[in-house]
């Protein structure tokens, strides 16, 4: 087993996936212009809704993944200064083919989301459709980080003291 990268949560990786995040909103804010209809009475109970019902599930279809993956994960929170900010996945231990699934399981919402503004032609639809990929922007980046860095689907990711270590199988 080769050691290929490390992974710190750390302020470097929190502005590469910031980054990431800029230019999805570009992007997202351009398909918007594409099929904006406008507002109507009942879009900001859509939006509020659509986007809550994404907020939720995003985290746990990660972890159902991986439990159907029969990789050992928890959702837990994560806080900063003591006040919790956010909702994360954690394991001890996956496969790079199992971390790619998992990771991409909440896109699923995306994917329910996008097409529901396109047939509804709801603005907040895809609103909500736009706040969700730019929030999984740390999922995408993961997991080109994840395959750049791999370069195969047989290696695997390890939880040690805070950090996250890529492994590969030496050919």
């Amino acid at each position: 087993m080769k050691q290929v990268a490390t992974v710190r949560l750390d302020s470097k990786y929190a502005v590469r996936v910031i980054a990431l995040g800029a230019v999805l909103t570009l992007a997202v804010v351009a398909q918007g212009l594409l099929i904006s209809g406008g507002f109507s009475a009942s879009d900001g109970f859509y939006y509020l809704f659509a986007t809550a019902l994404a907020i939720v599930l995003h985290e746990p279809l990660h972890t159902v993944a991986m439990k159907l993956l029969r990789v050992k994960a928890k959702v837990s929170l994560v806080k900063a200064h003591g006040v919790p900010i956010a909702l994360a996945t954690a394991y001890s231990k996956i496969g790079v083919r199992d971390y790619v699934i998992a990771t991409l399981a909440p896109q699923a919402i995306s994917a329910l989301l996008l097409s529901l503004a396109l047939s509804l032609r709801s603005l907040a639809l895809f609103l909500s459709y736009a706040i969700h990929v730019v929030s999984s922007s740390c999922d995408f980046y993961n997991i080109l980080f994840t395959l750049i860095k791999a370069k195969t689907l047989s290696g695997f990711w390890i939880a040690e003291g805070g950090e996250y270590k890529l492994y590969i199988n030496e050919a």
